[in-house]
């Protein structure tokens, strides 16, 4: 039972947002904050006053008015469409300024009543008094001197016990008799508290008096005895919430004198929000002294606190308490100028939303204090850039999806509370919109001019904005108010860095340290509290609009924030139930090199020539290689997996021999790619897991990239419809010996023969003795991928391959590129950088991180000393609380196998994969089917095994430098919720190669939404993040990892084949006769007459060819493609930009576009891809993992060469494609298609001329142009 905020009065203003117009609903509140900002940091802007707030000192007394009976006329029956529920609801209008005709609209919803409500909880003041109790007799110190008491105990002895040891208590401690008493623990205390809590209230009842003032019992999680305990907590009992649209000209609220929305401003909202309250408790008298709270989001950060200082001042003034105000609580709240833009700009380099080098850039050129007047050009252009960088996702929630369906649908979607809709704002609009709700809610009773709107599009100006809203807070700690900032840390507008920047600007003093605070035995959040009275909380995974993204955790936040002994309560320990997973094995490593006494050779895996690679056993040993391998590969065919669906590619599974003298072998599973795409020659794929000590199997192949997934009930599979193996012939391998099924006969391998330089070896002879097996991939382009600690594993393979191609003088192994993700490059730079992720992740506290960045020096020898190991140990503690693999995802709390499956999708992983593979990899019917465990080994297959590590090169970067150097692919990726081998650690391992760059920071897109960010270094070094993945990229974010593996692999005209990126000539249909006719559109509704004609027709298009008298005069032909990506030409290019027509705002006729560029070409608009605007397919899949740049392009490229047979007039004509925003993608992505095709064909398949993707004009030799857009058409030279 979670616990449950609960404020007798709230106001709400996180809605309240006023400031700037936007067309599209879905960003109102983020396109508010961002203009303002622009607008106070302009050059030489003087509009904004930015000056200390102060209060109204006299408000004119003709502004109160007597509220009687009006309270019952704003009652709210029923709103449409609503369901039923057990709480009154109040919507209507105050009047603020009866002169100017201003009032503010307002919602109110009430408590349900219950005599055990938790409203009481909620308005505790101070620290709590906390008592423990040993119980019952026989616990710790406590006893009975009665032995037989022992054998008697039970749940009744217990409570009667630990009832008449209270009273007693009080009786010994009498100043705690009428002081609020609560009740908590944890785990079977789940019987314990409501079982006193009961006792206590029937002797209460029974005296007819208050013998314990029992007020609640908190944070009960225990899954029993839930009657009793709703008994005490109604988590459905809410506060009494008041909602208000502030100020007038936002929402339903409004002004008679239009005037006042120019005068719009800090002061006049703070005011006028005074005035409404006042007024409001005229109406709602039963209120006027009833403890009241203030609190909102985003800009209500200023609000807020100066709405509470001017309540403050007219209590002072009046000299009695007209608001009984006991404090203020904001979230992600703009409080200081300065700290607010710094923290943003650290947040998104941190957060790898922007390169490192910008980062940099912004905070060395740009002056965010309250005195600039501008700013240097070098700082507009940074900022531009780091826009431009994370203007393609929900900067308000970094990893949330973007609305690409906008408006409502005919049906209502499956709601869910936890995963919110990012359409919402659409929804709300048309509902809001509605005459019947607006009458229902006693809104818009003066028929405003204009539709309701989230943001206002009528308030024109905003007057005044203070720098700061600091000394306010001050003021209210002065004052013995209670203030609460909180922060979603996935939130990148108003992030918890700048929240924590401003807030060290106070020089406030820790009261109680930072820790974690929890709800349903997960973590919440971190919460830290400072004397006199401030609370910081962050709200782990939520973004800008904290109940909107975490609604529980926000539901859950207050009395965690309340009453800080609690929040170490209710917490719920994830199990694995003694499985040793890679995390684990990886952190016993790490601890074993740093420490003091450490005995592993960290030694550089060094580029050795030959006679050292001979001493050191690393060049291979011929007898060991067996090719008579013949009749080997069917042996290893596995036919079917036991509970395994129908799939249309093979799969083998067994052993090679890597040292037949000590008789190591190492188990393999392949599967080969889909039947559809096998035959095309797609690469080899080797994927290595880490550790060290990990199995592939357990992991890549069974929980991340491989084809199937394991059922919780540990018996079936279901399909990865995401695997790997569609774009590639993927093999696993557990290695070295003694990982999974793999063994050695020789039991010294898994004690001091384990290593770096061992593993390497033996995957090495593992490698060349399976191409052996299956020779048919000896001439396959090979590439190695791995993560983890495979960032050791994965180098050190290719470079042993490397020597060995060498040494031979061919390619023995034809290896091209490898892949390292989250991986382990660099010790000192890796470990750094994991705690400066914690740092600037809201994991552990900024007093700690400065302990780290001051103490900790991992490059140092000799290990590391006491100041850093306690500030580390800290963190770590911190840290342990949360899954720290994947930040923002939940634990496992119940490992246990189901008996039915639970309900499964790739895209939602479950966090207790780890026993459910466990489980069905232990069956001796699926050993049998993978021809698995033929020795009979003496133990059960584990996910990672023990080892003792002998070596383990501190750094693999000389090895990438290796690769560079002989024309080998890197690719670095970095799930960025990570936080053990984070995105900041790869970072800082890449910047020690002081690499130069080659293709700067941009993101790059998986399914119409940015997957991640690259960058490219001269060498062909490449890293990539993938966005809202942790360290197991392909189990958390598979459609992204797909996504990611696709441009890396197939890249050569080879593999551009075989990814289906030729054109399949059975795509050409050449009998398009007829067609042309068919398509011809002779009038659209509302249309005026044009003296041209028009087409349109399962890629959708609409042509307009030129203008009558120009037609006949062979004009080229024009191809536009709008970007998004998945943004249609028909919507933007055609009807808004560049066609013959525009929409009128009756959306039922169209008028003319005298510039349509129709007047000097023939003009095609392109609905593309296939799922875009009216294009589709009758293949789902291509909406899912087969969308992206490449099929676009095939598809685009398939559309033209078809439309060509169908317009055959236009073959011969000049062509040219045209764009805008992704189209800088398809414009120069078709144009190389239509090349390489008219090379392949000897011909112009196309008559392709130039691309245009988009004024004053640079032309540069090469025939490239860049040019500006003209504001006006005609002043054009």
């Amino acid at each position: 039972m979670e616990s449950t905020p609960c404020f007798l009065l709230v106001v709400l203003l996180a809605v309240s947002c006023s400031v700037v117009q936007n067309e599209a609903a879905g960003k109102r509140q983020g396109e508010a904050l961002g203009h303002l900002y622009k607008a106070k940091y302009s050059k030489g802007n003087l509009s904004v006053d930015n000056s200390l707030f102060q209060a109204i000192q006299h408000v004119d007394a003709s502004r109160f008015h007597d509220q009687e009976g009006l309270k019952e006329k704003d009652r709210i029956e029923s709103l449409p469409g609503q369901p039923k529920v057990e709480f009154s609801q109040y919507g209507g209008y105050v009047t603020v300024d009866e002169s100017a005709g201003r009032a503010l609209y307002y919602y109110f919803a009430e408590a349900q009543h219950s005599k055990e409500s938790l409203p009481l909880l909620l308005w505790l003041n101070g620290a709590a008094n906390v008592l423990f109790l040993e119980t019952p007799a026989g616990v710790g110190f406590s006893y009975s001197n009665t032995t037989s008491d022992y054998k008697k105990s039970g749940d009744k002895t217990t409570a009667e016990d630990n009832y008449v040891f209270l009273v007693n208590w009080l009786e010994r401690f009498p100043e705690y008799k009428d002081r609020d008493f609560y009740i908590s623990g944890e785990s079977y205390a789940g019987h314990y508290v409501p079982q006193l809590a009961h006792t206590i209230l029937y002797h209460n009842n029974k005296a007819k008096k208050t013998i314990v003032n029992l007020k609640g019992i908190l944070n009960l999680d225990h899954s029993e005895y839930t009657a009793m305990a709703k008994h005490f907590i109604k988590i459905d009992t809410p506060a009494n919430v008041l909602f208000l649209e502030t100020p007038a000209g936002v929402g339903f609220s409004y002004s008679n004198t239009t005037s006042d929305y120019k005068k719009s401003g800090d002061k006049t909202t703070a005011e006028d929000n005074y005035v409404f309250l006042v007024n409001w408790l005229e109406r709602f008298p039963e209120y006027k002294d009833r403890d009241f709270y203030i609190s909102g989001e985003s800009y209500a950060g200023h609000y807020v606190p100066q709405l509470a200082h001017t309540i403050l001042y007219h209590n002072n003034k009046a000299k009695k308490t007209i608001v009984n105000l006991k404090g203020i609580l904001i979230g992600n709240a703009v409080i200081n100028d300065e700290t607010d833009s710094i923290g943003m700009y650290s947040y998104f380099g941190n957060h790898a939303l922007i390169s490192d080098e910008m980062v940099q850039k912004i905070l060395k050129s740009c002056d965010f204090s309250a005195n600039a007047t501008s700013q240097s050009d070098e700082c507009n252009q940074a900022a531009e850039a780091a826009g431009k960088d994370t203007s393609y996702i929900n900067i308000y929630n970094i990893y949330g999806p973007l609305c690409l369906r906008e408006g409502t649908t005919a049906n209502p979607k499956k709601p869910s509370l936890v995963d919110f809709d990012p359409c919402s704002d659409y929804y709300v609009y048309a509902y809001l919109n509605r005459p019947d709700v607006q009458e229902a809610m006693h809104a818009n009773v003066t028929k405003l001019t204009h539709d309701w709107e989230p943001c206002s599009d009528v308030i024109s100006n905003w007057s005044d904005s203070p720098s700061t809203i600091i000394p306010l807070l001050q003021e209210f700690m002065a004052n013995g108010l209670r203030v609460w900032l909180f922060s979603g840390d996935t939130d990148g507008r108003v992030p918890f860095t700048s929240t924590q920047y401003s807030i060290n600007k106070m020089k406030l003093q820790v009261k109680t340290e930072w820790h974690p605070w929890y709800v349903k035995g997960e973590v919440g959040g971190y919460t830290q509290v400072y004397k006199g009275d401030l609370t910081f909380a962050t709200v782990r995974g939520a973004g800008h609009q904290v109940p909107s993204y975490q609604p529980l955790r926000a539901l859950s936040l207050i009395p965690c924030l309340l009453l800080v002994f609690i929040a170490t309560l209710s917490r719920s320990v994830a199990q694995n139930h003694g499985i040793k997973n890679q995390g684990e094995a990886l952190d016993n490593l790490y601890k074993a090199k740093f420490s003091r006494d450490s005995r592993i050779d960290t030694g550089p895996f060094e580029v050795l020539d030959t006679n050292q690679f001979e001493a050191m056993n690393m060049l291979l040993d011929e007898s060991e290689v067996h090719p008579r391998q013949k009749g080997s590969k069917e042996k290893d065919r596995i036919k079917m997996l036991p509970g395994q669906p129908r799939v249309n590619f093979s799969q083998y599974g067994g052993y090679v021999t890597v040292n037949e003298s000590a008789g190591s072998a190492l188990y393999y599973y392949f599967v080969e790619a889909d039947q559809h795409s096998k035959e095309s020659a797609l690469p080899l794929l080797l994927w290595l897991n880490g550790g060290p000590g990990c199995s592939s199997l357990a992991y890549g192949a069974m929980e991340e990239l491989g084809p199937f997934r394991v059922h919780s009930n540990g018996k079936t599979l279901y399909r990865n419809k995401y695997s790997w193996n569609k774009v590639a012939n993927v093999l696993f391998l557990e290695s070295p010996a003694g990982v999974g099924f793999s063994y050695s006969n020789a039991t010294s391998d898994f004690t001091y023969t384990s290593g770096d330089r061992e593993t390497a070896s033996q995957n090495y002879m593992f490698l060349v003795n399976w191409l052996e097996r299956f020779p048919e991939y000896k001439d396959r382009d090979f590439y190695i991928a791995g993560e983890s600690y495979a960032g050791h594993y994965v180098p050190q393979l290719a470079h042993n391959i490397l020597h060995h191609n060498k040494k031979a003088k061919r390619s023995v192994v034809n290896l091209k590129g490898i892949m390292i993700g989250n991986s382990v490059i660099n010790d000192h730079t890796d470990m750094q950088g994991m705690y400066d992720f914690f740092g600037t992740h809201a994991i552990t506290s900024n007093e700690n991180f400065r302990k780290i960045q001051h103490y900790c020096n991992f490059s140092s020898a000799g290990g590391l000393y006491k100041e850093c190991q306690e500030a580390m140990d800290k963190a770590d503690t911190d840290v342990s609380v949360i899954d720290i693999y994947n930040i923002y995802g939940p634990s496992c709390f119940n490992s246990n196998l189901t008996s039915k499956p639970k309900k499964t999708s790739p895209m939602n992983f479950d966090p207790c994969s780890d026993s459910y593979v466990l489980a069905y990899l232990n069956r001796p019917d699926v050993q049998e089917a993978m021809h698995a465990n033929v020795t009979k080994l003496a133990y059960d297959w584990q996910p990672c095994g023990g080892f003792n590590w002998v070596d383990s090169a501190s750094t693999v970067l000389p090895l990438l430098k290796e690769f560079m150097a002989n024309g080998l692919r890197v690719w670095v990726f970095s799930g960025d919720t990570d936080g053990r081998v984070p995105v900041t650690s790869s970072q800082y391992s890449i910047n020690e190669m002081n690499l130069p760059v080659k293709t700067q920071w941009h993101p790059w897109f998986s399914n119409q939404e940015v997957g991640g960010y690259v960058q490219v270094y001269k060498g062909d070094l490449t890293f990539a993040t993938v966005r809202g993945a942790g360290h197991m990229v392909p189990s958390i974010q598979p459609v992204r990892a797909l996504s990611l593996i696709s441009p890396f692999e197939v890249l050569d005209t080879n593999q551009f084949e075989a990814m289906n990126m030729l054109l399949d000539e059975s795509e050409v249909h050449p009998r398009q006769k007829g067609s042309k006719e068919k398509d011809r559109i002779k009038m659209l509704p509302g249309q005026p007459r044009v003296n041209f004609s028009q087409y349109g027709s399962a890629l959708y298009y609409y042509f307009v060819e030129a203008d009558q008298h120009s037609k006949e005069s062979a004009l080229p032909l024009l191809l536009w493609l709008n970007g998004g990506p998945g943004c249609s030409s028909l919507a933007y290019g055609a009807m808004e930009e560049l066609g013959p027509f525009r929409v009128h705002s009756n959306g039922k006729t169209l008028y003319r576009n005298k510039y349509s560029w129709n007047k000097v070409a023939n003009v095609l608009f392109l609905e593309s891809p296939a799922g875009v605007g009216f294009s589709y397919s009758n293949a789902t899949s291509d909406f899912t993992y087969t969308s992206g740049d490449r099929e676009t392009a095939s598809q685009n490229y398939m559309f033209l060469v078809n439309w060509l047979e169908r317009f055959p007039e236009y073959k011969d004509r000049d062509f040219y494609i045209a764009g805008e925003s992704y189209a800088g993608h398809y414009v120069p992505q078709l144009a190389h298609n239509i090349l390489h095709h008219n090379k392949k064909a000897k011909r112009s398949v196309v008559n392709l001329k130039g691309i245009m993707v988009g004024g004053y004009v640079q032309v540069y030799k090469g025939d490239l142009t860049f040019a500006t857009l003209p504001k006006q058409l005609d002043t054009m030279p």
